[in-house]
């Protein structure tokens, strides 16, 4: 049973590396997002998983919750719940990509402005997040910023969905002015990722949105210098290596306020003695393979009656409506699984991935039910954004994120994305000039 259950992930993997490589020679778009989605944080820990039979908790990170070691030998069933997912996005990808008459040409287009704009307005937003929680006066970054979101409300809401929108405009912006328009030099291109990814990590403690850049450019590599991959991956590691420890070095520093230099190098020197390179840390680490853990308790303990039967999907429609006014307004996923797995752990948010979060709302008929919600988002958003060399990019980036974070949060930050987008392209139709 082990050689079979083996065999299927092999053959799960090839299948998605098929669907990767034919999608990036035709266009970005929101399926090779979520096929990205996929490869990464799924199948990451499933190739350890396969090789070592066990993918460990760290006890470091996720000793306050009830979180557990995944072994192969006990867990054939939720193993098999794993694969008829992935089958289930296949199903997916088969018919909303390669299973069509006639292509839809993109056209080529110059973005509504260019990326200096988006990324100023990003940086001035995340300041304002960053002074208003108090993060500088010191304690633990995350639960300074939940603290402040809880008593901000819709406007802290307002305020977090804008700045995230706006650093999806800029990286959309930059990659298509980069390897589409090809108004940027490399040297400018490599020194722009790189202050974005320094300051959005410091800002925010959140690795997500330079993942995305990354993601990106990555893809874009594979399609220049398909022949060099390997060596595209070997120059990649000391980063991954260091967004890996990234995990253990974020909740402590800010706790004295404003770190110097020193206490980040003190910081890194006792995360690198704690957690030395080791291939099978840096994948797990890499790779955030404590979403591997969180999706099979979901699969453990998720049952017909406490299935949340769609509630976490319409949060995109309830947002506005004061909590005070609706005392039981329905959370995120990543909320109610950080209470059901961490009940101890007040301001903890477990992330389950699109899977878990699909499994958790419908139980097994979430399998059947996650390719249409899949075509509805991408029939939804294609609607919603003009198809286009800029937006495929834009559309890209939602499918990556709506894999990793809750569906109802993306899909409303897609709509802060489309109303700043429209609205600067309106303003710029009566001749204002920005940046």
């Amino acid at each position: 049973m082990f050689f079979l259950i083996k065999l299927n992930f092999f053959i799960l993997f090839f299948l998605y590396f098929y669907a990767f490589i034919k999608l990036i020679k035709q266009k970005m778009g929101f399926s090779l997002g979520i096929i990205c989605g996929v490869l990464y944080f799924i199948f990451i820990p499933v190739v350890v998983f396969v090789f070592t039979e066990k993918i460990e908790i760290f006890t470091i990170d996720f000793s306050n919750t009830n979180l557990t070691d995944v072994n192969l030998s006990t867990n054939i069933y939720t193993s098999l719940i794993l694969m008829a997912y992935l089958y289930s996005i296949l199903i997916y990808i088969f018919f909303s990509e390669f299973y069509k008459k006639e292509r839809i040409h993109y056209f080529f287009n110059n973005p509504s402005v260019n990326w200096k704009f988006y990324f100023s307005i990003s940086i001035f937003l995340g300041f304002i997040i960053f002074l208003a929680a108090g993060i500088m006066e010191g304690g633990n970054w995350y639960v300074s910023r939940e603290e402040f979101f809880k008593k901000s409300g819709i406007l802290g809401l307002i305020l977090i969905d804008s700045f995230a929108a706006m650093k999806i405009l800029f990286i959309a912006s930059l990659i298509y002015e980069y390897y589409i328009y090809k108004k940027l030099s490399t040297i400018i291109f490599i020194t722009i990722i790189f202050l974005f990814s320094v300051i959005d990590i410091i800002m925010t403690g959140n690795r997500i949105y330079v993942f995305v850049v990354f993601a990106i450019v990555f893809i874009e590599l594979i399609k220049a210098y398909a022949g060099k991959i390997l060596w595209i991956i070997v120059a990649l590691i000391p980063f991954g290596y260091m967004m890996s420890i990234y995990r253990h070095i974020r909740g402590n520093l800010f706790i004295e306020g404003l770190p110097t230099g020193s206490d980040l190098f003190r910081l890194i020197q006792e995360t690198i003695e704690k957690e030395p390179p080791a291939i099978k840390n840096f994948l797990l680490g890499i790779s955030e393979s404590v979403n591997f853990n969180v999706l099979y308790e979901i699969f453990h303990h998720t049952t017909f009656q406490n299935a949340l039967w769609g509630s976490t999907f319409i949060k995109t429609v309830v947002f506005f409506i004061p909590r005070s006014l609706w005392p039981d307004k329905p959370l995120s996923i990543t909320q109610v699984a950080g209470k059901y797995f961490a009940p101890q752990a007040e301001h903890l948010s477990l992330v389950t991935t699109l899977i878990g979060e699909v499994h958790m709302n419908f139980y097994f008929f979430g399998i059947v039910f996650l390719p249409f919600i899949l075509i509805f988002t991408k029939f939804l958003l294609e609607k919603l954004f003009n198809q286009n060399n800029f937006t495929q990019i834009l559309l890209f980036i939602f499918g990556l994120l709506i894999f990793r974070m809750p569906y109802s949060d993306i899909l409303l930050l897609s709509f802060f994305v489309l109303f700043y987008y429209k609205f600067i392209l309106i303003i710029k139709k009566f001749g204002v000039q920005i940046i």
